[in-house]
């Protein structure tokens, strides 16, 4: 735990898993009512900016293409 003397304030966050976007949530506006906001605002900017994220990383490349491969093989099974 911090302490007073280092400007540091400890608070409580609801321990569901979240605790970034619960503890961002209560930086921005006092409680945890945008800590689902926040969470699904990160998941769209991963899915819609992931070549961004993985232009320089050779692994995550690979990865990324195997999901692509996943989601596509997964789709031509789903029923319509």
């Amino acid at each position: 735990m911090p302490s007073l003397s280092s400007g540091s304030l400890a608070i409580e966050t609801t321990g569901d898993g979240n605790c970034l976007f619960n503890s961002t949530s209560l930086f921005l506006c006092g409680d945890e009512s945008l800590a689902d906001c926040l969470r699904m605002l990160t998941a769209c900017e991963l899915y819609l900016r992931a070549n961004d994220y993985v232009i320089s990383k050779p692994k995550m490349k690979e990865l990324l293409s195997r999901a692509n491969e996943h989601n596509s093989l997964c789709s031509s099974f789903a029923i319509k």
